[in-house]
């Protein structure tokens, strides 16, 4: 009996021993199963994580990629400033451009000089900062909005920039020879204007004078032997007329003539320069015309050889008050060649062609002959724009 119970009591403990050994091993088996979660949590985070290997390895190679075009980006300037020691945003912009660093102008801001470059594209800054300027060009647009046969453009005001530089101010030593010829062809600008007369540029000073230009630094050196000394005298004689200072810039047209004003006939966009005179910097200002309908009928024709005219919406010549002629993007008045027969306004292409020939514009009448030239006529106070020939009919 006792034996019997003996045996039951082993029988009951072995079984208890082995329920404990199979929750022992499960419960292992789930704290090693969390524990290799754990584990491949943390190799996944180390790996692909904000902080992983495959992270950092991206972050370095961006860094590595940024780097080569900021290095490439200040490789390009310095090229640039090394061919042209006053180089501007646009002349950057086109190294950039050369250079493949960009393919649009529109990938620099010019308001902060943010550089967007080609694939792999980063934004670069800080790169551009000595060739932002704060100088601001206000340019017109007549008429703004309205379809028109031409826009006359005219800058209206520049700021952020002297417009008068004071003779005591110019160091004559520490300028290059381009810097010294600009001031000297200044200053002998505004000495030719205190002599009564009205002249625009140092080129129709060199029209009067018969001489180009290089003929006229010719005779500097044989005068004054060096421009310095030639620099001097003009200063000298300035102040003797009582002029303290001269222009500090010129304003440049859309084909680089000195004029604030432009008329354009096309659409499109259009670029004005601001140029220091002595130190040769540069500001631009572009402005985008989209309001010229070139199919317009002007109502301006050549009649065969017999001259220009302003027909009427019946086809009826009519009389008109002015008139200009559009040669290589000028406005020049043409109003004196206008003759009236009949209440009939004409303009002869023999007295167009003089009329150009006597102004300078042209050397002679070849020049213009037969060529295909814009006109602005103006009748009641409107203008009509259009296409003639100039012939040569008397």
């Amino acid at each position: 009996m006792k034996e019997n119970n003996l045996r039951k009591k082993q029988k009951l403990v072995t079984k208890n021993l082995k329920r404990e050994a199979k929750g022992i091993t499960l419960i292992a088996l789930a704290v090693t199963i969390i524990v290799l979660l754990i584990l491949a949590g943390v190799a996944i985070n180390l790996t692909i994580g904000n902080n992983g290997i495959f992270s950092r390895a991206q972050d370095a190679k961006q860094k590595s990629e940024k780097a080569d075009w900021e290095d490439k980006i200040e490789m390009a300037i310095a090229g640039k400033m090394i061919e042209n020691q006053n180089p501007t945003i646009d002349d950057i912009i086109d190294e950039l451009i050369a250079e493949d660093i960009i393919d649009e102008p529109s990938q620099v801001n010019k308001e902060n000089g943010d550089i967007t470059t080609n694939e792999p594209s980063y934004v670069i800054s800080d790169k551009l900062n000595d060739f932002i300027s704060n100088v601001k060009i206000t340019i017109s647009k007549t008429p703004e909005t309205e379809p028109s046969g031409g826009v006359l453009l005219k800058v209206e005001r520049v700021e952020g920039i002297k417009e008068k530089i004071n003779l005591d101010d110019i160091d004559i030593e520490k300028l290059d020879e381009s810097q010294k010829k600009e001031a000297a062809k200044e200053m002998y600008l505004n000495l030719a204007n205190t002599e009564g007369v009205q002249i625009a540029s140092f080129e129709e000073i060199l029209k009067e004078m018969g001489k180009t230009e290089e003929e006229f630094w010719q005779m500097v050196e044989q005068k004054f032997d060096t421009i310095d000394n030639l620099n001097k005298s003009l200063i000298d004689s300035l102040k003797e007329k009582g002029i303290e200072s001269i222009r500090n810039y010129k304003i440049l047209d859309p084909i680089n003539k000195n004029s604030y004003s432009y008329l354009a006939i096309k659409n499109g966009t259009y670029t004005f320069k601001v140029k220091e005179i002595i130190s040769g910097k540069e500001y631009t200002q572009t402005v985008e015309i989209t309001n010229i309908d070139e199919s317009m009928d002007y109502y301006i024709i050549d009649d065969e050889l017999y001259g220009i005219y302003l027909l009427d919406k019946f086809n009826n010549k009519t009389k008109f008050e002015e008139a200009y002629i559009i040669f290589k993007g000028e406005r020049i008045n043409i109003t004196d060649c206008i003759e009236v027969h009949e209440e009939k306004s004409v303009i002869r292409g023999w007295d167009l062609q003089g009329k150009l020939v006597d102004s300078g514009i042209v050397e002679n009448r070849n020049d213009i002959w037969g060529t295909i030239q814009s006109f602005e006529i103006v009748k009641d106070g409107k203008s009509y724009f259009g296409e003639a020939e100039v012939d040569w009919v008397e």
